[in-house]
């Protein structure tokens, strides 16, 4: 029995295999970016409706925003904004 990465396959297969996996992977990560903004906005729009408080010029800090750091890269963009977190990248 022969692994994945034993198998003798040409240059052409193997060309198209990298293609894929980087439009499967851009994809990916297109979604979490469009969903981190979605997400973020709706925060922003929850807290300027229900207790009057616009998110701008405001001195932020984000507790675990872990390795996907898209909420806390949409409020720095008009805050000052830092996080932290125990996670290691």
């Amino acid at each position: 029995m022969s692994s994945y990465s034993s198998e003798s396959r040409g240059l052409a297969a193997v060309l198209r295999e990298i293609i894929s996996l980087y439009q499967a992977h851009s994809r990916d990560v297109s979604h979490r970016v469009r969903a981190a903004i979605e997400d973020a906005r709706e925060v922003e729009a929850r807290l300027k409706e229900r207790a009057g408080i616009e998110l701008r010029d405001l001195d932020m800090l984000e507790i675990g925003p872990g390795q996907f750091l898209g909420q806390l890269s949409y409020f720095a963009v008009r805050n000052r904004a830092i996080g932290m977190d125990m996670d290691v990248f």
